[in-house]
This record gives C-alpha cells, sequence and structure tokens, in this order.
C-alpha cells in the first residue's frame, strides 16, 4: 500500500489534535492552519456553519474535487450542494443527520 505523507497542514492538525484530544475541536488555530475553510466559516461576515457551493466550486466549473485532510476535527454543518465521499484507503465516520456511517 502507498500512502501519502502527512501535509503541512495535517501536521498542525495532528499537532493540535495530540495536545488537545479530550476537546480537539475545528476552533483548534483553523485561521493559521487551514485558512480556506477558516474563510468558508466567515464568508457572509459571520461564523456559520451553511457552506454554499460559492465557497468550494469555482463559478466556471460545474464541481470541485477536494481532498479531506487527515486530523481534520469533526464539526457539523450543512451545505447546499452534494457531497460525494471516497476513502481510497483505511476508514472514516460521517456524521449524517444524528446517525454515524462507517466509511471505508
Amino acid at each position: 500500500m502507498n500512502s501519502l505523507s502527512l501535509t503541512k497542514e495535517e501536521l498542525a492538525f495532528k499537532s493540535a489534535y495530540i495536545k488537545n484530544k479530550e476537546n480537539y475541536s475545528i476552533a483548534s488555530d483553523i485561521k493559521e492552519i487551514y485558512p480556506i475553510l477558516h474563510d468558508a466559516f466567515h464568508s457572509n461576515g459571520a461564523t456559520s456553519n451553511a457552506f454554499t457551493e460559492d465557497n468550494f466550486i469555482p463559478s466556471n466549473l460545474d464541481c470541485s474535487f477536494v481532498r479531506h485532510l487527515r486530523y481534520l476535527p469533526p464539526f457539523l454543518h450543512t451545505h447546499d450542494f452534494f457531497e460525494i465521499i471516497y476513502v481510497k484507503q483505511g476508514a472514516c465516520y460521517n456524521y449524517i443527520n444524528g446517525e454515524t456511517i462507517t466509511l471505508n
């Protein structure tokens, strides 16, 4: 199996996780670690967990691909676009409408 090395952002999130496993949250230095997600949270001038298509899909495209970062803290959110998740290797959990789904 060929696994990707952790990115700079993933290493920072992993370090934040190790320091504070019990209370690990998206607020953990998000602006410095992953500014694009911070900007999406604050796109309408206020903190929001409702993402719009404009936050993730360029206006000249019909779809966009985003690789989720390992060690990114889970956070409740909604969006007005479809999200398709592909797990290449390993497993993760996804929480949808109060239900935990294991993705392999």
